[in-house]
């Protein structure tokens, strides 16, 4: 009951982040949506993802694991669908520049959207983990 709890606040914690960093995730800004995609944010990853990763391993192990964020993208596609009040959509990007580092301005496509918004939950997964392994 404890491993469930503590699961369940990371994937809240995860999700509140990743809503605040990333601009093409939203929510309707209650917090029982929140928790909702929390819920079942964490049921997805426990459940589905390791059946969408054996459905996947042939290609997998022929791309040798490039083939391993289909996974997080179809896992997202399906918190998106069946939480109401939680979406990701396309965006325009401004553009960057940082000491002559040039990122150009564009439009978010909603299958990048979706790809960038997995991309950052994963990212902020594992610094959480690493934060409170040490």
């Amino acid at each position: 009951m404890k491993g469930l709890i503590r699961s369940l606040f990371l994937s809240g914690l995860i999700l509140y982040v990743a809503l605040l960093i990333y601009p093409g995730m939203s929510y309707d800004g209650s917090f029982k949506t929140l928790l909702i995609a929390s819920t079942a944010l964490m049921l997805l990853n426990k459940i589905v993802k390791p059946m969408i990763k054996l459905l996947l391993l042939p290609i997998n192990l022929i791309t040798l694991g490039l083939f391993r964020w289909v996974a997080h993208v179809l896992t997202l596609f399906i918190l998106v669908r069946i939480v109401t009040g939680f979406s990701i959509s396309g965006f325009y990007f401004a553009g960057w520049e940082w000491n002559g580092f040039i990122v150009p301005a564009g439009q978010i496509s909603l299958f990048a959207s979706f790809v960038l918004a997995s991309m950052t939950l994963s990212l902020i997964e594992a610094l959480l983990k690493w934060v409170l392994e040490r």
